[in-house]
């Protein structure tokens, strides 16, 4: 096995979906609100502003992330993207 280390972009992508993922797990299959600032504070990042090792804002990989799942059909949002969101069966 490799010891390489993945990209800091795909390192973030990895680590947004995991918090995402682990919430709506709890919550299936009832949809569940996505915090920003929530998924922020677990990721131990102090603003939604802040900047993350790839140089982007948390906000915006935050957003391109539950975009890409919706997009790819892992998850289902039925109402605004982050809200009542629940886990589709191919991210179960």
């Amino acid at each position: 096995m490799s010891n390489a280390k993945l990209p800091p972009n795909m390192q973030e992508f990895n680590e947004i979906t995991a918090v995402i993922f682990g919430q709506l797990y709890i919550a299936f299959p009832v949809g569940e609100g996505i915090d920003i600032d929530r998924v922020a504070k677990v990721l131990g990042l102090a603003d939604r502003r802040q900047q993350m090792p790839s140089g982007r804002p948390f906000n915006e990989v935050f957003v391109q992330t539950l975009g890409w799942l919706i997009a790819e059909g892992f998850v289902r949002s039925m109402g605004l993207p982050q809200e009542r969101v629940v886990l589709a069966t191919k991210a179960i």
